[in-house]
C-alpha cells in the first residue's frame, strides 16, 4: 500500500529487502528504473533537473548519464518518438531506484513513459495504446545495453574512482564518525542497525564510554559509523541534515536523515577528538550480523503483579498480545516507586506509561499463562517485565490508585477509499497489522454511514478529502464519538475533524491584515510560476516538536523534543485549552530539509498533536504522518498511544481564560 520505489533507502517492505540483496550481489554499473507517468506526457529519460541533484553524487555521474542519453535519443529518434530530459524529475531523494545506484558507485537512469491506463486512451496528444508504451520501454532497454557496451571502460573506471575518492573525501571531512544510541529502547537501535547493514555500511559497537557536547554514550549500548569506508557517500546522504539548497523545488522530499527518523541520541566525532580518545580502540569489532535484543523474564511466585516500561519499540505489540488474550492490565499515569518481589530492599522507579499486569483477584487469566506471554514478550519484543512485591508502594501512587488507568484491547477501523491518501493509509495499516500485529478493519469511506461503529473502539482517518462525507456518516461518527469512541486523525483529516467536532474550542486562525489597495496591475513572469509555487511549499522536511511527556499520548517517548516529518504549509489550529495541546512545534522548528522562511515562522509554536474530549470520546489530531514510509520509528508511538491510552486522557477544564 505504500510506494516500493521510495523504499530503496528505508528498506521496510520485504520485497525491498530481497531487492537490495540482489542489488549488492550484482553491484550493477548501470541500473534502469522504468516507470509510467501521466497520460498527457511523452517519454522522459535522465539526466533530470541539474540543480536538484543530490550533493553526494559525483559530477561525473551526470556526465555519464548525459552520454548514455545520446543512445536513448538516437533509438527514439529512429522510431519518431517524442521525449524530453532535464525537466520535471530530479536525482535527489536517496530512496528512489534511479538515485540509490548513484550513491553506491553505479549509474541509475530513470525512464518515465506516458501511461495508457489500459488497452488505449485518448490524450491531449491523440490516442495512446498499450503496445506503443511497451515498445518505447523496450527500445530504451536496448539502448541501455548499447550504451553500456560502448561505455564499458568508462563505467568500470567510474566505479573504481568512486571508491578511491570516497576515502580521500572522507579524510578531508572534520567529522571522522557518527555515534548514536537509543537509550531505553534497544529494539529501535536494532531496526536502524538492520537498515545500515543491509546497505553494506560498516558499523562498530562503542567499546568505551564517550561524552560529546553533553551527550553521554555508553559502551555496549551505542554504535559508531566511520566515514572512512567505501559507503562514505551513501552514509553522508542517509545522515544528511542540510537546510540550504541550490534549488527550492523538489520532485520528492527534501530530507530523510535516519539519525532523526529513528529519534536517536547522536553526535559527530571530530578527527582530533577521535585521536585523543584512543582512535580505533574506541570501537569494538565491526558488526557482522544484527541480532534482535531479546530481554529476560524470570517468573516469581511471590509476585503481586508484573510491570514493564513503555519505552520499547515493541511494547505495544507485547501489550496487545496480553490484552487480546484476556489479561487484565493498567497503565500508570504518574511515576511511582515499587518494591520488587523477593527482596524488600530492592526498589525500582517506574515512569509514566508503565504497564502493570495484575495477578490478583482482578485478573481473569491464568497466572502461568500470563507468565508465558511475558516470557514471549521478552524473547520476541525485547520487553522486560519486573515482579512487584505488593500493591502498596514506598513512593508515588499505589497500584490501586485512580491514577492507574485500566486498559482494553483496541478494535481499530481504518478509513480508506476515494479521496483518502492510499500511501498514508497503507503506512498505518503496515504499522498496525504487520509490525505490531494488531488486527485492523478497513472500510471504504462511502460505506462509513452503513457500518455499525459500535463494534470499533477507534476510527483512524489519514490525510485526505473528507468534506464529501454525507450527513449520515458525520452524524454516525458524532454519536459514536460521544459514546466513547476515539477518533484518530492525521493531516487533512485532522483539520477536517477540528472544524466538524471542535467548533469554538480551537484557537482562531491568524489572519494577516489586508494589503493596501494598489491600482497597479500585479505581474510575474508566467514561465516562472511553477518554480515559484514549488518554492513556497514544504514537500517534506524534518521539524522539531516540543512534547508534553506527562500526557498519555506521549508516554514512552525518550525526550521532550521530537523530530517529526512534516509536509505542507497549512498549520493545524491549536486547542484553546492549553492542556489539550500535547505537542507543538518549537520556535525555530526546522531541523533538516527545505522550508520557506515564511512557512517556518508560520509553523513555529503551532500544534503538532492535540487531544480533546468530546462527550465520552476523544478526538486526536496529528498535524503529520507519524508512520511516514514505515521508517519514521521515532514518531510511531504518537499514533499507537491513542489506541491503548485514549481512555486514560481525562477531561480538563473546558473553559480556559489566559
Amino acid at each position: 500500500w505504500f510506494d516500493l520505489n521510495r523504499d530503496w533507502m528505508p528498506l521496510q517492505h520485504p520485497e525491498s529487502r530481497a531487492r537490495i540483496e540482489t542489488f549488492y550481489r550484482w553491484r550493477p554499473n548501470l541500473l534502469g528504473d522504468y516507470h509510467e507517468m501521466g497520460s498527457d506526457s511523452t517519454f522522459f529519460f535522465q539526466p533530470g533537473v541539474g540543480s536538484r541533484t543530490n550533493p553526494w553524487i559525483p559530477a561525473r555521474n551526470r556526465t555519464l548519464s548525459s552520454r548514455l542519453a545520446g543512445y536513448h535519443a538516437a533509438a527514439l529518434d529512429r522510431a519518431g518518438v517524442l521525449y524530453y530530459t532535464e525537466e520535471t524529475f530530479d536525482d535527489f531523494y536517496a530512496g528512489k531506484g534511479s538515485t540509490y545506484p548513484d550513491l553506491t558507485g553505479g549509474i541509475g537512469i530513470l525512464f518515465e513513459q506516458a501511461s495508457a491506463r489500459g488497452r488505449f486512451r485518448d490524450t491531449r496528444r491523440g490516442r495512446l495504446d498499450f503496445p506503443t508504451t511497451i515498445e518505447h520501454q523496450f527500445l530504451t532497454s536496448l539502448s541501455m545495453l548499447e550504451g553500456a557496451k560502448a561505455l564499458r571502460s568508462d563505467l568500470h573506471r567510474y566505479r573504481r574512482d568512486f571508491v578511491e575518492t570516497s576515502f580521500d573525501e572522507a579524510k578531508s571531512q572534520p567529522i571522522a564518525a557518527y555515534v548514536f544510541a537509543t537509550p531505553g529502547d534497544p529494539a529501535r537501535a536494532y531496526e536502524l542497525l538492520s537498515v545500515l547493514r543491509r546497505h553494506r555500511i560498516e558499523v562498530d559497537p562503542l567499546a568505551r564510554d564517550l561524552e560529546i557536547g553533553g551527550k553521554h554514550f555508553t559502551a555496549g549500548e551505542a554504535w559508531a559509523v566511520s566515514l572512512d569506508q567505501p559507503a562514505y557517500r551513501l552514509i553522508q546522504a542517509l545522515f544528511d541534515r542540510r537546510t540550504s539548497f541550490d534549488d527550492s523545488a523538489f520532485y520528492d522530499i527534501s530530507s530523510w536523515s535516519l539519525l532523526l527518523a529513528f529519534d536517536t541520541r547522536w553526535a559527530g566525532i571530530e578527527r582530533g577528538m577521535l585521536a585523543a580518545k584512543g582512535g580505533a580502540a574506541l570501537f569494538g569489532e565491526p558488526i557482522s550480523q544484527v541480532s534482535f535484543p531479546t530481554a529476560t523474564f524470570e517468573p516469581d511466585l511471590a509476585a503481586y503483579a508484573y510491570a514493564f516500561p513503555w519505552s520499547g519499540t515493541y511494547a505495544p505489540r507485547a501489550l496487545y498480545r496480553l490484552l487480546a488474550a484476556g489479561a487484565a492490565a493498567q497503565v500508570a499515569t504518574r511515576p511511582f516507586t515499587a518494591t520488587l518481589a523477593g527482596d524488600e530492599a530492592r526498589t525500582q522507579r517506574f515512569g509514566e506509561g508503565t504497564v502493570i499486569v495484575d495477578l490478583g483477584e482482578a485478573q481473569p487469566a491464568d497466572r502461568r499463562w500470563i507468565e508465558e506471554l511475558l516470557a514471549r514478550a521478552a524473547a520476541e519484543d525485547g520487553v522486560t517485565a519486573l515482579p512487584l512485591a505488593g500493591g502498596l508502594t514506598p513512593e508515588g501512587a499505589d497500584l490501586g490508585s485512580p491514577s492507574m488507568s485500566p486498559l482494553h484491547p483496541p478494535r481499530p477501523l481504518l478509513v480508506v477509499g476515494d479521496g483518502v491518501d492510499a500511501y498514508e493509509a497503507g503506512e498505518l495499516w503496515f504499522l498496525l497489522d504487520q509490525r505490531m500485529e494488531i488486527p485492523v478493519s478497513v472500510v471504504e469511506k462511502d460505506r462509513l454511514a452503513r457500518l455499525d461503529l459500535s463494534k470499533y473502539t477507534h476510527v483512524l482517518m489519514v490525510d485526505g478529502r473528507y468534506g464529501d462525507l454525507g450527513d449520515a456518516a458525520r452524524d454516525a461518527l458524532d454519536r459514536w464519538l460521544h459514546r466513547g469512541g476515539v477518533l484518530v486523525t492525521q493531516a487533512g483529516a485532522a483539520r477536517w475533524a477540528g472544524e466538524l467536532f471542535l467548533e469554538g474550542r480551537l484557537e482562531a486562525p491568524s489572519i494577516d491584515p489586508p494589503e493596501p489597495a494598489d491600482p497597479t496591475a500585479a505581474r510575474s513572469a508566467y514561465a516562472d510560476y511553477e518554480t515559484e509555487q514549488r518554492a513556497k511549499t514544504i514537500s517534506g522536511a524534518i521539524f522539531a516538536a516540543d512534547i508534553d511527556r506527562t500526557h498519555p499520548l506521549a508516554f514512552g517517548l525518550p525526550d521532550a523534543t521530537l523530530p517529526v516529518f512534516h509536509t505542507g504549509t497549512d498549520p493545524l489550529r491549536a486547542s484553546s485549552n492549553p492542556w489539550e495541546n500535547v505537542a507543538t512545534y518549537t520556535a525555530n522548528p526546522l531541523l533538516a530539509g527545505y522550508a520557506p522562511t515564511e512557512a517556518r515562522a508560520a509553523l513555529a509554536h503551532t500544534a503538532a498533536l492535540t487531544a480533546t474530549r468530546v462527550g465520552e470520546g476523544l478526538v486526536v489530531r496529528l498535524a503529520d504522518d507519524p508512520a511516514y514510509r514505515a521508517f519514521w520509528f521515532g514518531t510511531q508511538k504518537l499514533v499507537l498511544n491513542p489506541l491503548f491510552f485514549g481512555s486514560a486522557v481525562r477531561p480538563t477544564p473546558r473553559e480556559w481564560r489566559r
